[in-house]
């Protein structure tokens, strides 16, 4: 298997180019660049991805933790959910990690489990569904300044985005037409 220090000897330059020919292409003359990736690409290499995200500070990575119920049925929520956020994570060549917890553990559990993941600084984000009132994964996220986006509405005061269905309109739509 090649490593990063094959393709530079192959390609005549340093280590230091080769890592910028896979991270800051514009900092590299496009001659240099064409005969680097050739390398790349007839060596068969594949970037240490874990040397790659220590160096950039980012994982390009996407947390979706959800609660899953005990029962024997499909979640028809979280597949849709799920299905839409692959779906734009890959056009974006982000990559998804997908975890979830039972519904019945405490909230010292989802709280412990969040912060794992916060302080491996495995993501570089987290997706928050189905806010609770007082949320601990949103008061822990607002606490530790990592990145999240909520799928709901929450009424803790945070600056994080936030989408969510607006049930009243769509309600008042309804009674309308049926009216």
């Amino acid at each position: 298997m090649a490593n990063i220090e094959d393709v530079a000897r192959l390609s005549g330059v340093s280590v230091g180019t080769v890592s910028n020919v896979l991270n800051n292409p514009d900092k590299v003359k496009l001659e240099t660049r064409e005969r680097v990736l050739e390398i790349i690409k007839d060596l068969n290499f594949y970037p240490n991805l874990s040397a790659q995200n220590l160096s950039r500070l980012k994982t390009d990575t996407i947390g979706l933790i959800f609660p899953f119920s005990k029962r024997k049925r499909i979640e028809s929520y979280y597949t849709g959910l799920l299905a839409g956020i692959t779906e734009v994570c890959f056009h974006m060549n982000m990559k998804l990690m997908v975890s979830s917890y039972p519904s019945d553990v405490t909230e010292n559990e989802i709280v412990f489990n969040y912060r794992k993941i916060i302080e491996s600084k495995a993501v570089d984000g987290l997706i928050v569904t189905v806010p609770k009132y007082n949320d601990c994964r949103i008061r822990l996220l607002n606490e530790t300044d990592q990145k999240f986006a909520i799928f709901g509405r929450t009424d803790l005061t945070t600056d994080a985005p936030w989408v969510d269905i607006d049930g009243n309109y769509g309600v008042n739509e309804a009674v309308k037409y049926l009216a």
